[in-house]
């Protein structure tokens, strides 16, 4: 049987999600692949929602939401094509082909440009196969805990405080430990400020080692990310 592909995408409500509903009642023929996920605006996607599609098992994910000046509030959809932007980053660090996201404008007369986008889509995912890396990483290797990994050589490089704060750590060891909160969406809508730290302390922890060739290859029981830097 041949490969197919578990899509998951995420849609603004105002748009792409009636786009999506008038290509289906216009009886377009696309691909059964994909399951919808529904937001406000697609400047509330955000990047863990997309690492977190593919830890449960999507091979490929869809990001489509209305046309540039035409978001229901303002610049939602700006905000989401700069996000994306620096998600990029954030996939070569984890190791997630680029071409297995897609980033789209969909407005809601635009059923037929959905239909290319799902069938596009899910044709370039099949070519590139399932998306097991991720399950090696979050699945039967978190075995370890934090002060494990540590007492075997890995430092901290950044660090969850008491008070939710980030602390970045000066780390030379081969393995590095990244510590991120445990829920960085509710963070952003009580304290927009302290969620923009998080993404600072992120890139600064995380940006020595993606320059290095290094990658995730593992996450400790609580949930932070094992970083190996290349030799």
């Amino acid at each position: 049987m041949d490969f197919q592909p578990r899509i998951t995408a995420f849609v603004c409500n105002w748009c792409t999600y009636t786009g999506a509903d008038l290509a289906g009642t216009s009886r377009l023929q696309m691909a059964a692949n994909v399951r919808i996920i529904r937001l406000p605006c697609t400047g509330r996607i955000d990047h863990m929602f997309i690492v977190k599609a593919f830890e449960r098992g999507a091979d490929g994910v869809i990001v489509s939401g209305c046309h540039p000046a035409d978001c229901h509030y303002t610049a939602g959809n700006y905000h989401a094509r700069r996000r994306f932007g620096v998600f990029r980053e954030l996939m070569d660090f984890m190791g997630i082909d680029p071409r297995r996201v897609t980033f789209s404008w969909v407005s809601a007369s635009e059923g037929v440009k959905w239909k290319d986008v799902v069938n596009e889509t899910v044709a370039r995912v099949a070519e590139l196969g399932p998306f097991d890396a991720y399950h090696e990483l979050a699945g039967d290797t978190v075995t370890a805990t934090r002060d494990e990994l540590v007492a075997l050589g890995a430092q901290e490089a950044l660090h969850v405080n008491p008070d939710g704060e980030p602390l970045v750590l000066p780390a030379t060891s081969p393995v590095r430990l990244v510590a991120v909160p445990e829920d960085i969406v509710a963070i952003r809508a009580a304290d927009p400020a302290l969620a923009l730290r998080w993404r600072l302390a992120l890139r600064e922890a995380v940006e020595p080692v993606v320059g290095d060739g290094g990658r995730v290859v593992s996450q400790t029981v609580e949930g932070d990310y094992v970083m190996e830097v290349s030799s």
